[in-house]
């Protein structure tokens, strides 16, 4: 008939026919693949944020404790300040970095800093907040992100009471260094494509990495900054300051209230799965070209005492196998992408 195909028109659609099924199954086995490594990389991202907020905890733990001892202190107890100096210089030794230690009444008026010699005035304090909390809980407290008033410059700070005869008489504060935080962060970064801060209880950050001297003092990203208050800990996509495309968790600490947030860049998890996706369709195309050229094969057998000869099309061949390649990640770029911005926002509460 004249509407007929030609053999060499059929033989491509055959092997085309015979071609996208497997790559379609094969894309589509390796897409869920992905998203199960990917939920199980949102996983491991937590684990590892929840154990570096560990390890944020108990440094300040161990730093609070220092403090109260120094808060009970012989010295302190009986209004010795320069007996008092030479105690928080001692403790001070412990800390290279340039930080201080100061004592102020309920009043905030500043009774002593370590920066400052005796003698000399000093401003009142200028966290307030700490020593309301401290005076009326008798806990310690940790600070967000603030200007002291003697440095100038961003600090953060925890604070202990100072306690006589049943009272609260002072509030003992100490100022940690930043590149004490930081030099946690860099302990702890599993790998450079990490992206790892640490956040007052306003979503404020105080060390990270990468960038730190542009970032600290700086909120959260956008993405990450909508979503930090939501929960005591979650796992979700973000993007970073610098724009990369993240998985992430945070989770707060119920000691300071600081949080911990890390991500590893998305293209990390995303990489394999275009990796597989084209291995796949190469081989869907091979597997394909094969199986139906055996086919045309066995099918033009019985012409050939009609005159035709069988012939492999290249050309045609080589044609179809590119699209069916092309096709087969084609098809699996939708879900890939969706998988990519998919919300995983489980938000785990803990008491």
């Amino acid at each position: 008939m004249r509407g007929d195909l030609p053999l060499r028109v059929r033989l491509p659609l055959l092997v085309a026919g015979t071609m996208l099924p497997l790559i379609l199954f094969a894309a589509g086995v390796a897409y869920l693949d992905h998203r199960h490594e990917r939920d199980a990389a949102f996983e491991r991202v937590l684990e590892t944020v929840r154990g570096m907020r560990g390890v944020l905890d108990a440094e300040m733990q161990g730093i609070t404790l220092s403090l109260q001892v120094l808060a009970g202190s012989q010295a302190l107890q009986r209004d010795d300040l320069d007996g008092f100096r030479r105690n928080v210089d001692a403790f001070l030794a412990r800390f290279p970095e340039r930080s201080a230690v100061s004592l102020a009444d309920r009043n905030g008026r500043h009774v002593f800093n370590s920066n400052v010699p005796a003698g000399e005035p000093l401003p009142p304090r200028a966290d307030r907040e700490a020593i309301e909390h401290v005076f009326n809980t008798g806990l310690p407290y940790y600070s967000n992100l603030f200007i002291g008033a003697v440095s100038q410059q961003r600090i953060i700070a925890l604070s202990v009471p100072v306690i006589r005869n049943g009272e609260t008489v002072y509030e003992l504060s100490f100022n940690p260094p930043f590149d004490m935080f930081q030099r946690i962060i860099e302990r702890l970064q599993p790998s450079p494509d990490w992206t790892i801060a640490f956040f007052d209880r306003e979503g404020v950050n105080f060390a990270r990495i990468p960038n730190p001297r542009t970032t600290v003092g700086e909120h959260a990203s956008p993405t990450l900054y909508s979503q930090l208050f939501r929960a005591r800990e979650a796992k979700l996509s973000t993007v970073s300051l610098e724009g990369v495309p993240l998985l992430s968790a945070y989770s707060h600490s119920p000691m300071s209230g600081w949080i911990v947030a890390g991500g590893i860049a998305a293209a990390t998890v995303n990489a394999p799965l275009w990796r597989n996706l084209a291995i796949t369709a190469g081989i869907g195309a091979v597997l394909g070209i094969v199986l139906g050229t055996l086919f045309a094969l066995i099918v033009s057998r019985p012409l050939a005492d009609s005159g035709f000869v069988f012939t492999i099309p290249i050309v045609a061949l080589i044609v179809v196998f590119i699209v069916a390649a092309i096709a087969g990640v084609v098809a699996a770029i939708q879900p890939a992408r969706r998988a990519a911005k998919v919300d995983v926002l489980r938000a785990v509460t803990t008491e």
